[in-house]
This record gives structure tokens, sequence and C-alpha cells, in this order.
């Protein structure tokens, strides 16, 4: 078996512009979060870390592509060309308490079957049929403010943000030609990216 820094020395060579001192950081942090008790904070993890807290705060404020990487380590540790594999995008409620923290809205809960103030993060997943097995391939924190309604014209809402995700998707994993998704999304937005894609 494969050691993680080789693996990860593999997916990030596919990377371009990824220079050795980012390669070695993030390296280090896939390293030490199975490690780290508590709270997975930057604090904590410098802690186990030959990296200080300042330089965690630092390296996650620059861009990194979890898109790519995630479909990268799917393909490279889990999936096969024989598999038949489709994606499914579905969005969950986080509970979160608190005035001050990015995203805080009223969404959906499903287990309460009512609106809730809190977070909500978007999933998409794919999904490999015979072996029934899921991964998940893009989470991204849904804006606050945003109406869940689809709205009209050039009104940006709840539904072009995940459709914005899920055209991001589409792109960086073209193989897979199927997705599914509940009843919320059966809307006139979401059917244009499924029809870019039908039309490439």
């Amino acid at each position: 078996m494969l050691s993680i820094t080789k693996t990860l020395d593999t997916i990030f060579a596919r990377f371009d512009g990824m220079n050795k001192r980012r390669r070695d950081f993030l390296t280090e942090l896939f390293e030490i979060i199975p490690c780290v008790r508590g709270r997975l904070n930057f604090i904590n993890m410098s802690r186990y870390s030959k990296y200080n807290e300042s330089t965690f705060r630092r390296n996650f404020s620059q861009f990194f592509d979890w898109l790519k990487f995630n479909y990268l380590i799917l393909q490279f540790v889990f999936l096969t060309e024989s598999e038949t594999v489709i994606g499914a995008i579905d969005c969950s409620y986080v509970s979160k308490s608190g005035k001050h923290t990015y995203g805080l809205d009223k969404f959906w809960s499903g287990v309460a079957n009512r609106t809730k103030p809190g977070l909500e993060v978007s999933l998409v997943s794919l999904i490999e049929v015979e072996q029934q097995r899921a991964w998940s391939l893009d989470v991204r924190q849904t804006p606050a403010g945003l109406s869940s309604k689809e709205g009209a014209g050039d009104h940006y809402t709840r539904i072009d943000f995940y459709m914005e995700q899920l055209q991001d998707c589409m792109i960086q994993v073209p193989q897979v030609k199927y997705y599914t998704a509940d009843g919320f999304y059966a809307k006139k937005k979401s059917l244009r990216p499924c029809k870019v894609k039908l039309n490439t």
C-alpha cells in the first residue's frame, strides 16, 4: 500500500503551478489531521505540526482546488473505468448559534421538517452503482441572504448557487453522465446546466 506522502506527491504533480512550499504544507496537513485530538482549528493543529498558527492561517487564505483534489483522490484510490458512477446533489442543514458566523441564515431542516436558523452545505457526491458506495466530491457552504425561491431573470438565488456548483463538477468530471437530486431541484434554472452538458 502506498504511503500518504507518495500518494499526495502523485496527485499534486497534476496540479499546475503548485510550488514545493505549498506541497509540503498540504502534505503535513493531511498527515496530522488524523492525529489531532479535539477541535480542528489552527491553534490546535499547530500543536501537532512543525508549522505555527500564522502559517496555517496564511495557507488557508489561499485558494486550493478541492474539487480537483477530491476527484483525483477518488480516481487514484477508489474508482475504476469499469464501474458505473452517477452524481448526486443535495443540501444539509447544520445547526449553529451565534450572530457573527459566516453564512448564518434560515435554512430547511429535513429532521425538524421546517426552516431553522443555522448554516447549510451543498454536497455533490459520486455514487458507484454496482458496489453501492458513495464519496463526497464537492462541498460548499451556502451564502446567507439568497432567496430559496427560483426567481426570474438575473435575480441570483440559492438555485443559481447550487447549479454553479453542479456545473463545476460536470466540467471537472465529464465522464459522469447522470446526476440525481430530489424534487426541490426540479426548476427551470436547474435544467440549464444539464442542457449545456447535453449539447457539448
